[in-house]
């Protein structure tokens, strides 16, 4: 391993940690002040390009001038530490031309002491270390039992992975996280999970080199049950490094033009004002402020990549200076132009997509993916980023496509045409050695692709009953789907659900540049409601926020002060009522009801009726009706003041969960089983108790209503209607036929002497 080799380990961490940005900063924001990975981020750009001004002909020169520029340019512990661990490990390099297994593994050994030394840390403190010194233990003890390099990166990889999730359960006792006392408990350490991604980057390096041979196994979070055998289709393998500075030009052009055309057309549409939003962003992409640094760096040898990113971090991070702050908040349109160069740059790197049946794998795999592939012949699904409850992972189950997140980034530099093997049920994905078509066998796998296939065929051979699910002792249950595709919708209905009960609108806009037109709103609505006619259809107003936010709404607050989700719907009445008329005239044969989502306030629900109200009367038609999503603890603490301002009461319980416990949709910690929560469920309680008093209809439309663990509670709390993954219909119907509703609500009883979720699940019986 020479001084190249650790150069390109350095440029595969500043890609993986700019990548996990924000799931790093998301992580901090949990247990600290929220700039873990912004700071990790800048500091890894300006390695690179220090890097790329410096001599280092040595893999200690490179890693010693790594460790020097993080601890000059990174901010708070991050900087001291982790250059800390780079410049102690170049020492124990010293200036040897090329570094072996056993002096990279005294390199991580000696990187791991200035660690602990500098911050007084060992292990079981709720730090980097916990990640840290397992994994370089477990390498160490491999090195010496003179194990190959394969066996040995995935032993450092795998105890550090191990690791920083065993910090989920500690309480922090350093630094600013100690502060919370129990209440850091639950999260996981943010400088564990990127002390993970450097020595997963590590591997990355180690593998594409060819100094070991990709692992043959991927493991990764189960978010979507299942198993599927198919060619693997890898996107997202980066942009090329061999872009040309004539291409990296024409990317910047592209987007600048991109973005002019769609500014002409919403100007010509009388929307101004969106129109000027989307001009900055052309603007930006112009100027050669911003090309002109990357294009001379690409002359100069860098790659295009790294080359685009840090000409775009240096600009973003003036702009964040600037006292102004309508002009200190471009700096993140100038990230997101960055991002689209390097976007536009991919595409003609990106793989061709397999004939017949195909595993998608991609870095963070969106639910527009899904809904887009998910009739082109896509199988099963893998993603680097996400957990349980990211909206990807909810697209799947409704799809009923098996599907794991959190998976080792060297997935993604799996060569195509590899077959492969995905238990989404294991959380592994099983790649073949063999190109071309998909070969499972025996050795492969206890689950064979005519298993998969018997699963398929037993799934659609469920009777499609249309009537209303009833448990043991008679009562009866409403059971609908949730939906944001015609495929989940024709799944669903096909599958027995009465209806849609939820329609998530805001998924075929996930990359939108401006707020989407009454045309657009009809293109996505159509298909969809078109498929209802005379049954239930509740429409989910745009809810961009948590990891649905569009580009246009990213950046954080706009001049115009909005946020996301519904306070940026509301500061544009305009796109408000473009929706609203949108929904009125695709619904009209459906029984169609209207859901605010992420709802605070009741001024917010009399601005909704009211647009709604204005909306009807110049078409014609009749009010459907309004209800809100609860998806906040204090508005389902407050569920008595809201339901004489509504007429249906539907419980998020994936973000009202989230809310309660202190977790983020990605967080892999969060999952539709917590739902059991003493607390969660207590408030789950306390919204029925209101919409009966108040004569209004109650679901719950989370993904936990679909869960074993938790359906037989909300029987027990008198939820009389259920809206599920569309896949989830037929399991849902049986498993209600099992139960009994006394017995349910005996459960919910001796469940709130419980203390945790864990606690519950062992008084629910299983099904």
């Amino acid at each position: 391993m020479d001084a190249e080799f650790f150069r390109a380990w350095i440029a595969e961490i500043a890609a993986v940690i700019g990548a996990q940005r924000d799931h790093l900063t998301q992580l901090d924001a949990a247990i600290g002040d929220a700039d873990h990975g912004t700071n990790l981020a800048r500091g890894f750009t300006a390695v690179q390009q220090a890097l790329a001004a410096g001599e280092t002909p040595t893999p200690g020169s490179v890693l010693l001038l790594t460790g020097s520029t993080l601890i000059s340019k990174v901010g708070g512990a991050s900087g001291p530490l982790y250059g800390t661990a780079f410049r102690r490990a170049a020492k124990a390099l010293g200036d040897k031309p090329e570094a072996d297994l056993p002096a990279l593994a005294e390199a991580l050994e000696a990187a791991l002491a200035g660690v602990m030394k500098l911050g007084a840390a060992r292990e079981g403190e709720k730090t980097m270390v916990d990640a840290l010194a397992p994994a370089v233990a477990a390498f160490s003890a491999s090195v010496a039992d003179g194990a190959p390099a394969p066996a040995a990166f995935a032993a450092l990889t795998d105890a550090a992975d191990a690791g920083a999730h065993g910090t989920i359960a500690l309480q922090a006792l350093k630094g600013r996280a100690s502060y919370l006392g129990p209440r850091s408990v639950g999260h996981e350490d943010p400088g564990a999970a990127s002390t993970v991604l450097i020595l997963h980057a590590l591997r990355d390096v180690a593998a594409r080199q060819g100094k070991m041979s990709l692992p043959a196994r991927f493991r990764g979070l189960p978010v979507s049950e299942g198993t599927a055998a198919g060619t693997l289709y890898v996107v997202d393998a980066g942009t090329p490094v061999s872009a040309s500075p004539d291409e990296v030009a024409a990317a910047f052009a592209a987007v600048t033009a991109e973005r002019f055309a769609l500014a002409g057309r919403l100007r010509a549409a009388g929307r101004g004002q969106e129109a000027d939003i989307v001009e900055v962003g052309a603007l930006i992409a112009a100027d050669p402020a911003l090309s002109e640094p990357a294009l001379a760096a690409v002359r100069a040898g860098e790659d295009a990549a790294s080359a685009v990113t840090a000409a775009a971090e240096e600009q973003a991070t003036a702009m964040e200076r600037l006292a102004n702050r309508e002009l200190a908040e471009r700096a993140g349109d100038i990230r997101q132009v960055a991002q689209a160069v390097l976007e536009r740059l991919g595409r003609g790197v990106a793989a061709a997509r397999p004939d017949g049946d195909f595993i998608f794998v991609r870095r963070e795999v969106s639910p527009a993916d899904l809904i887009e592939l998910a009739e082109a012949g896509l199988v099963g699904a893998v993603s680097v980023a996400g957990g349980a409850s990211s909206h990807a992972a909810i697209i799947a189950r409704g799809l009923g496509i098996p599907m794991i997140a959190g998976a080792d980034a060297a997935v993604l530099a799996v060569p195509p045409g590899q077959a492969g093997l995905l238990n989404a049920d294991s959380g592994e994905l099983i790649v073949s050695p063999v190109e071309g078509a998909v070969e499972v066998t025996a050795s492969a796998s206890p689950v064979s692709a005519s298993s998969v296939l018997a699963s398929s065929v037993l799934a659609s051979s469920v009777p499609a009953s249309t009537v209303l699910a009833r448990t043991a002792d008679g009562r009866e249950i409403a059971l609908l789907c949730n939906v944001a595709s015609a495929a989940e919708t024709r799944r669903g209905l096909a599958a027995g659900a009465v209806g849609v009960g939820l329609f998530r609108t805001e998924i075929p806009f996930a990359q939108a540049l401006a707020w989407p037109t009454l045309a657009e709103h009809r293109a996505a609505l159509d298909p969809v409601l078109g498929l209802l006619a005379g049954k239930p259809a509740t429409v989910r107003l745009l809810d961009f926020s948590g990891d649905k936010i569009p580009p246009f709404l990213h950046g954080g607050p706009s001049p115009a002060g909005e946020t996301g989700g519904l306070t940026a719907l509301l500061a544009h009445p305009g796109a408000l009522a473009s929706q609203l008329r949108a929904v009125l005239e695709a619904g009209r044969d459906t029984q169609l009801a209207v859901l605010i989502p992420m709802v605070r306030s009741l001024a917010e629900v009399a601005s909704v009726r009211a647009t709604l109200a204005g909306e009807a009367a110049a078409l014609g038609c009749g009010m459907p009706r309004l209800g809100i999503m609860v998806e906040l603890q204090s508005t389902a603490a407050d569920a008595q003041t809201f339901a004489p301002a509504v007429d249906f009461f539907s419980i998020g319980t994936n973000d009202l969960t989230g809310d309660v416990l202190g977790l983020d949709r990605l967080d892999p910690a969060a999952g539709p089983a917590l739902a059991a929560h003493p607390r969660v469920l207590t408030l789950i309680e306390r919204v029925v108790g209101a919409g009966r008093e108040a004569g209004i209809g109650v679901s719950v439309c989370g993904d936990s209503a679909a869960d074993p663990r938790v359906l037989p509670l909300l029987v027990g709390a008198g939820v009389g209607t259920l809206s599920v993954p569309a896949a989830r219909v037929p399991r849902v119907r049986s498993w209600l036929a099992r139960l009994d509703s006394v017995a349910c609500a005996e459960l919910v009883t001796r469940a709130r002497h419980a203390t945790t979720a864990e606690q519950v699940w062992d008084l629910v019986p299983r099904l």
